[in-house]
């Protein structure tokens, strides 16, 4: 069997970014959904969405 050293691509991330160490043990009055985060979306930036009418509206927003 060969080696694998790829480094897994969810290895590093925050325990924000897994449901179960973040959300599924607090009731839901103690769930905050809004975070700081280190995304910037520039005019170089690729942008991919799914659903009709949230595509509508966030390429509205960032065509703005």
């Amino acid at each position: 069997m060969m080696a694998n050293n790829k480094v897994h691509p969810y290895k590093n991330l925050p325990e924000k970014a897994f449901w179960r160490k973040s959300v599924s043990s607090l009731y839901i009055s103690e769930v905050d959904p809004v975070d700081k985060f280190d995304l910037k979306i520039d005019l170089e930036t690729k942008v991919a969405t799914a659903g009709s009418c949230f595509a509508q509206h966030i390429a509205r927003y960032l065509q703005n």
